[in-house]
This record gives C-alpha cells, structure tokens and sequence, in this order.
C-alpha cells in the first residue's frame, strides 16, 4: 500500500502537473486511503511493535500528500518547483502568499497568508 501510494504522488503530483492530472491523483489517493481502513496488522504486541509504527506512519504520509496535492490543485500558476501544464506563468496579484492547509476528519482546509518581502524581490525563474 505504501509503495502504491507513492507511485500515485510521483505519477499525479510531480514536478510538472495539470488540472486533470492532479484531479485523478486526488482520486487515487482517496482510493488508497479507503483501502488503509481495512489494514490487518499480524503482530498485537504491543512492545516495538514496528507494523504499527509503519501502519501509522503510512496514515501520515498519505494525509500529507493529500494536502500537497491538494494544495498543489487549488494554485493554479507555475512557481518555483510547482509547474502547472495548464498555467504556465506565475501570477504574483493572485499567489504571492503562502499556503497553509488543515487536515481534519471534514477534509482539507486551504488557506493563505500574506508574504512579507523584506529583501529580495521575487523574481522569475530562468532556464
């Protein structure tokens, strides 16, 4: 399941991404984590028991990358590493602002908050 999951976050949230792509991946993703509800553990210790750790560190990481992702979805610009296919320009009167996402049991809540320039202007990347 771990290695399922991330496959899903290279294959739907790399580098370069679109609408559509992101769309599916978050798909998957919820798929992937429905089937985290039927996890079976073998071992019941409960001294280092280390499918425990690892069951809940993959609950972790895939609340994680559902944030990137859908962080990723709802900025629709390219900007720095995030390059979106289907907005290819930075769009500085929209996105200069941080994204801060909250994870709870309703889902993930997008936010933003103001960047303070204080030194260096934000440039555009050049190849």
């Amino acid at each position: 399941m771990r290695h399922e999951f991330q496959d899903a976050m290279t294959d739907y949230c790399g580098v370069f991404r679109s609408e559509e792509l992101m769309k599916q991946g978050l798909e998957k993703v919820q798929e992937i984590q429905n089937k985290y509800s039927q996890i079976y553990l073998d071992d019941k210790g409960s001294c280092w028991n280390t499918e425990l750790i690892e069951a809940l560190e993959l609950r972790n990481l895939m609340i994680v990358g559902e944030m990137i992702m859908t962080s990723a979805f709802n900025r629709q610009e390219s900007r720095g590493a995030h390059c979106r296919e289907d907005f290819t320009e930075r769009d500085d009167d929209k996105y200069l602002k941080h994204t801060l996402a909250y994870y709870s049991a309703a889902g993930i809540d997008i936010q933003y908050r103001p960047v303070s320039i204080t030194m260096f202007e934000p440039k555009e990347r050049k190849y």
